[in-house]
């Protein structure tokens, strides 16, 4: 069982990291919705919108498993690469 300091840090990683990927998900949402009718746009947003629920199970997970007393050096950095990667217009 995490201790009192890893739970709150564990929580704070938490909500952190949801509220970056809750913005990412509604800008490919409008990606979506303003290009439905271009049938590239619309199969790579809904790709990358299933890639983007894999990626918040995976990262879930291992925030639930974390026992670290300083997560934020580890966690931000990672995230925001991550999910600029998930949500990259490039790949």
């Amino acid at each position: 069982m995490p201790t009192t300091n890893q739970l709150f840090f564990q929580l704070i990683a938490l909500k952190s990291f949801l509220d970056k990927s809750a913005i990412l998900k509604n800008k490919l949402l409008e990606e979506l919705i303003a290009n439905a009718t271009n049938p590239t746009i619309k199969m790579r947003r809904f790709r990358m919108l299933e890639q983007l629920s894999l990626y918040e199970h995976q990262i879930i997970q291992k925030i639930e498993l974390l026992e670290t007393d300083e997560p934020f050096d580890f966690l931000d950095s990672l995230i925001a690469s991550e999910l600029k990667k998930v949500g990259s217009r490039n790949a």
